[in-house]
């Protein structure tokens, strides 16, 4: 019960403060913002970058605000951070999450860990795409439950999001070349896809 509640928020929190860091990481490394905007950090014993750009911020938090309730409500499916142009999506990365938020200590500790490994291999996989065009762009994308996007649609505190429903057919029409790194953790599923 309260064991229970306590590592579900614990776990949570992990897992916003990852995608907050993995998010960041791949707005750097792609170099989608100029590297000016960007204060280095360390986290899980790893050089991280982080934003200081306030408009950039405040959309990486309103995100991570909608991604949490989402995550509360157990109505996320998938995060997925979409690199695109004028000729369409170039790069996707998603992060799956599974409904089981609830982990032991030992578990936690091992998570951190993926966490690393994850943020190893992006920055390793990342080098050896080809370069973006200065006129890239990235969304955040929150794959939920239909009831979840009716909801979100119609509550006043997500009113800056366009929210949009996606088709079979759309999702089906997705150019996936190679999944270039896949980890895997109880409740999580990374994938980074060019």
């Amino acid at each position: 019960s309260y064991l229970i509640y306590n590592n579900k928020i614990t776990k949570m929190k992990l897992i916003l403060e990852f995608l907050e860091i993995y998010i960041n990481q791949i707005i750097y490394i792609r170099g989608i913002y100029p590297h000016q905007i960007f204060r280095k950090r360390k986290a899980y014993c790893l050089p991280v970058f982080y934003n200081i750009y306030p408009p950039l911020n405040d959309y990486l938090q309103k995100s991570l605000i909608c991604t949490q309730h989402l995550l509360e409500t157990q109505e996320l499916r998938r995060v997925e951070i979409q690199i695109y142009n004028d000729d369409g999506n170039q790069e996707s990365f998603c992060i799956d999450i599974f409904e089981d938020l609830i982990i032991d200590e030992i578990e936690l500790k091992i998570l951190q860990e993926v966490f690393r490994q994850c943020l190893c291999e992006l920055d390793i996989k990342c080098k050896i795409l080809n370069e973006l065009k200065r006129s890239s762009k990235f969304r955040i994308l929150l794959h939920t439950k239909n009831r979840a996007y009716q909801n979100l649609c119609n509550d006043s505190n997500y009113q800056d999001f366009l929210w949009r429903k996606v088709t079979n057919d759309e999702s089906r029409l997705r150019k996936v070349i190679s999944p270039i790194k896949t980890c895997d953790f109880m409740s999580l599923h990374i994938e980074h896809f060019v």
